[in-house]
């Protein structure tokens, strides 16, 4: 169990840094002005003992001036296809095909005003050994 504490608490490097977004076909925005307003940060891995499930919170934010009039599509790019992972309502990700992907929307479900977050939870579930390590991406496309 040693070991595995060691490895997640490496794979959370990536905490909290800010990810520009990856704009394809906005609606009335620039891409230039898509990809400076969005961010993602990511908190670290929490073990929930009762499941086993490792639980993590991502925070998407439109910092820009003007609405994204669709939800944003966050990404899990590079994480090991033996782990499971879904957010915290259950639903699993968007195809359920690698790498998995979810998608973020501000209270009306569709758009994020500025300075909107929404939060994300997802739990992971890995074989003993396999790293929680991914690169958060973020689309206002869905994954092909």
């Amino acid at each position: 169990m040693c070991k595995r504490r060691l490895v997640f608490a490496v794979a959370i490097f990536f905490s909290c840094a800010c990810v520009n977004a990856t704009p394809v076909g906005a609606q009335n925005l620039s891409p230039k002005t898509v990809q400076g307003s969005v961010t993602i940060s990511a908190g670290g891995f929490r073990l929930d003992r009762r499941t086993g499930e490792f639980a993590q919170q991502l925070v998407v934010e439109n910092k820009g001036a003007t609405a994204i009039a669709r939800p944003v599509y966050v990404t899990l790019a590079g994480l090991d296809a033996r782990v499971s992972v879904r957010n915290a309502n259950g639903s699993a990700a968007v195809p359920a095909a690698a790498p998995p992907t979810f998608t973020a929307a501000g209270r009306d479900g569709t758009s994020l005003q500025p300075g909107e977050r929404t939060v994300l939870i997802l739990r992971f579930r890995a074989p003993e050994a396999v790293p929680l390590a991914y690169r958060p991406q973020l689309s206002l496309s869905p994954p092909r």
